[in-house]
């Protein structure tokens, strides 16, 4: 009995929840920052392989997840560029959608397998989620891994560690 009792208070708080926010489930205030985020880490070269890389929208925000072979993680410099990206071997401008680009530079990574071989996953994806326009990859070098997030605007973002399987994940806002 006592079942029923707590589903139909869970259903009346999620009721008046929506009521209280125009019909729409609430859902907490975004924390982020536009400033640039940096977790270094020391590693042998070179360093995890990146296998995946994928974009999901979610309540109020927008997530890319970059998907490591084995962790630990590399250490990260997430931050705004002040104008479009460029490819790290030639330094030739990487044309990438959007008004702003946020940068994600891994180290010490990979993102190409043993012997040189390619990534089993695409390097310029183009997901149209709100604000992420593209995701491209511009350097997997040397043991550096960076990719662009191309956005319709600059907006707050947050950095995440995931472990079981171990991921890097973006979320910026979607205002």
């Amino acid at each position: 009995m006592w079942k029923r009792e707590i589903a139909v208070a869970l259903m009346l708080v999620a009721l008046t929840s929506c009521e209280r926010h125009g019909g729409k489930p609430a859902t907490e205030p975004f924390a982020g920052t536009t400033a640039s985020v940096d977790k270094p880490r020391q590693g042998p070269v070179p360093g995890p392989e990146l296998v995946a890389v994928r974009a999901e929208r979610h309540p109020g925000f927008v997530r890319a997840v970059f998907q490591f072979d084995r962790g630990p993680l590399p250490g990260y410099h997430a931050g705004y560029l002040p104008r479009g990206a460029q490819e790290c071997s030639s330094g030739r401008p990487a044309s990438t959608s959007g008004q702003a680009w946020l940068e994600l530079r891994m180290s010490p990574a990979r993102s190409h397998g043993e012997h040189g071989r390619s990534p089993s996953f695409p390097t310029d994806l183009r997901p149209g989620l709100g604000p992420l326009l593209e995701l491209r990859q511009t350097c997997d070098f040397e043991g550096v891994v960076s990719w662009v997030l191309g956005l319709g605007q600059r907006l707050p973002y947050r950095m995440r560690e995931l472990t079981r399987p171990a991921r890097l994940v973006i979320d910026v806002a979607s205002r």
